[in-house]
């Protein structure tokens, strides 16, 4: 990986979601510099480590629902509580040390964040959730064949 800027990590940050949009569509991080910043800022394990927890609280606020927020965008209940062993898959697989891609993480990112996906949005199909949770686990695996594909261990 090259030296990024300063503003490359600031941008990266700032322009989160569309970054990782792009990252869990399977753009290559070394394609620019921003998606490399973000490949590098998302592929950590303070990251990482904090979007394990962030789905494992997605989890306790399905079993708790009386206990949202009023404003925080309500969870699928039956879905999440539905979709829990993926789930936890997904968040122990965050917390290992092995490197993991950015498209993954990426995605993972995205499936809780995004307020019009199957978390949240009974439009979507029951099965949604699952179908797209199994493929951020797959995602996660580095892709030893493609060229220009982040990976980070846990300890960076």
């Amino acid at each position: 990986m090259r030296n990024t800027r300063l503003t490359d990590h600031v941008l990266a940050a700032l322009l989160g979601g569309p970054l990782d949009r792009r990252l869990a569509a399977g753009r290559p991080p070394g394609s620019s510099p921003l998606l490399e910043s973000r490949a590098q800022r998302i592929t950590g394990s303070r990251r990482r480590n904090d979007l394990a927890r962030s789905w494992e609280h997605a989890l306790t606020r399905a079993r708790r629902p009386s206990e949202a927020h009023p404003l925080a965008v309500a969870v699928c209940h039956d879905r999440a509580i539905a979709a829990e062993a993926d789930i936890r898959e997904l968040a122990a697989r965050l917390r290992s040390p092995a490197p993991v891609s950015a498209r993954g993480v990426a995605a993972a990112r995205l499936l809780l964040t995004d307020g019009t996906g199957p978390l949240y949005n009974r439009a979507e199909p029951d099965e949604s959730l699952v179908i797209w949770l199994r493929k951020a686990i797959t995602r996660l695996e580095p892709s030893p064949a493609r060229t220009g594909t982040a990976t980070q261990p846990a300890t960076a």
